[in-house]
C-alpha cells in the first residue's frame, strides 16, 4: 500500500535476543537500527503491538523509545493494536496514543474480528485526532467498495454490550482470554512433546515454533529456491495434514527472511476436537522421521 501511494517502504525487523527464543518477549527491535531508518523524509511509522506473528507485547520502555523517535522526527504513527483484548497474564498492553505527545500524531487501528473472535467479519475501526481521521475518511470512502451492513451492525451491538460488562468476569474479553490461554498452553505442550521448540506468546491467537529438531533441510528440500519455512509448511501439510504459516512471509525484505526461516506459525483458536486430532497427528512425527 505504501508503494502504491508512491511512498518508499523501509523495513526494520524484530530479531531474537536469545537463542532459541522461547518467549515472545525475546524478540526485540534494535533501537540504533530503528533510528538509523529515520530521516527528514520519514512521514509515518506502521507499528504493531500486540505483535503478529510472535505474540510479543511491547513494554513501556520499548514504546517510549518508538514514541521519542516519532516526536524527534515529527512522524505520524499508525499503530495496529487489533489483538489489544487478547493479552495473557504477565503482560500488559500499552496504547501508543496514551504516551506523552503521541495522541496528536497516532492513528490506532482496532478490529472487531479479533476482539470478538469472529475472524471472518472483516470489520474494524480507527481512532485518532480529527485532522488525521478526516484524511482517513477521504481515502476510505474511495477505497472500500463493500462492507456488509449486517456485520457492521453486529460488531456495533457487541461493543455496546461489552461496555456494560467491561473488566467484569462475565465480560467476553475476559472469558475469551481465559479460553485462549488454556488453548495456548495446550498447544505449547503438544508442540514440545512433538519435538518443536515453541516461543510462548504473550498475546494473540498464534504460537511460533522452531521446527529444526523435527525435520532437516534435506527432508523438506524440493528443488525450489523457496525459504526453508515455506518448504517445511509444504512438507508438513503433505505428510501430516496440518496447515501452518511460514513467518518469513511477514518480512518485507529478502535479506531479512532468514531470521525466522526455521520457524512456523501455528494457530490455536481451534475447537477441542481439532486439538484431539492434532495430538494424535503430532505423535506420528518421530515415526515419520525414522521413515525419512
Amino acid at each position: 500500500m505504501v508503494r502504491m501511494s508512491e511512498g518508499r517502504a523501509v523495513f526494520v525487523p524484530l530479531r531474537p535476543s536469545v537463542t532459541p527464543p522461547t518467549r515472545s518477549e525475546h524478540w526485540k527491535l534494535d533501537p540504533v537500527e530503528l533510528e538509523g531508518k529515520f530521516s527528514d523524509k520519514t512521514k509515518l511509522i506502521i507499528f504493531n503491538t500486540p505483535h503478529n506473528p510472535t505474540g510479543k507485547v511491547y513494554n513501556r520502555e520499548e514504546m517510549e523509545m518508538i514514541a521519542a523517535l516519532c516526536i524527534k522526527y515529527d512522524v505520524i504513527c499508525v499503530c495496529d493494536e487489533v489483538y489489544e483484548w487478547v493479552v495473557y497474564p504477565g503482560a500488559r498492553h500499552l496504547r501508543m496514543a496514551t504516551l506523552p505527545g503521541m495522541w496528536e500524531r497516532t492513528i490506532t487501528v482496532s478490529s472487531g474480528s479479533k476482539s470478538f473472535g469472529v475472524t471472518g467479519w472483516r470489520v474494524g475501526w480507527s481512532v485518532g485526532p480529527e485532522d488525521l481521521i478526516s484524511c482517513l475518511l477521504v481515502v476510505h470512502q474511495s477505497a472500500d467498495g463493500v462492507c456488509a451492513t449486517p456485520t457492521q451492525e453486529a460488531v456495533a451491538r457487541c461493543i455496546e454490550k461489552e461496555i456494560t460488562t467491561l473488566n467484569q468476569p462475565e465480560s467476553h474479553f475476559c472469558t475469551q482470554r481465559e479460553k485462549l490461554l488454556e488453548k495456548r498452553d495446550v498447544s505449547v505442550q503438544l508442540l514440545r512433546e512433538a519435538g518443536f521448540v515453541p516461543c510462548v506468546p504473550d498475546a494473540g491467537f498464534f504460537v511460533m515454533a522452531d521446527w529444526s529438531s523435527v525435520a532437516t533441510e534435506e527432508m523438506v528440500r524440493d528443488g525450489s529456491v523457496s525459504s526453508p519455512d515455506f518448504l517445511f509448511v509444504k512438507w508438513f501439510l503433505k505428510n501430516l495434514g496440518i496447515l501452518t504459516i511460514p513467518p518469513s512471509a511477514f518480512y518485507g525484505e529478502e535479506n531479512n527472511k532468514h531470521i525466522c526461516s526455521r520457524y512456523v506459525r501455528f494457530c490455536f483458536c481451534k475447537t477441542d476436537d481439532n486439538f484431539d486430532k492434532a495430538r494424535q497427528i503430532l505423535k506420528d512425527i518421530p515415526k515419520l522421521k525414522r521413515i525419512q
